[in-house]
């Protein structure tokens, strides 16, 4: 188990990096996001940067990375959203039909881009 760490101590695992945003250099989760282990209490380390500068998350609430950048925990760069609005913000699959945007198979985009290119569409 990790060893817990100061307030002072979170904030100074971290590398500001061109972009601006403010890489994590602590442990990282399998899925990119960074951990730490504060009051015995595993937290994910943009959660706990958010808590730490802006207040509790809100109940129900997200917090959205702006910079798209898992590993940051620049507080500029993180907001408390609803899971809706976190995930329309994303770039998955699931967020695409709440776009309003249109998925095809690949037989049905050949076929419409075919009539594109004759002027039919």
């Amino acid at each position: 188990m990790p060893k817990p760490v100061t307030d002072a101590e979170f904030l100074s695992r971290h590398v500001v990096v061109a972009s601006g945003c403010w890489k994590w250099i602590g442990t990282l989760r399998d899925d990119g996001y960074g951990q730490v282990t504060m009051a015995k209490q595993k937290w994910l380390a943009h959660r706990y940067a958010y808590t730490l500068t802006k207040g509790p998350i809100p109940d129900g609430f997200q917090v959205d990375h702006l910079c798209k950048n898992t590993m940051c925990v620049n507080p500029d760069h993180l907001e408390a959203v609803t899971p809706r609005e976190n995930n329309m913000r994303s770039d998955s699959l699931y967020s695409r039909p709440d776009r309003k945007t249109s998925r095809m198979c690949r037989t049905c985009c050949q076929i419409r881009e075919s009539k594109r290119e004759r002027g039919a569409a």
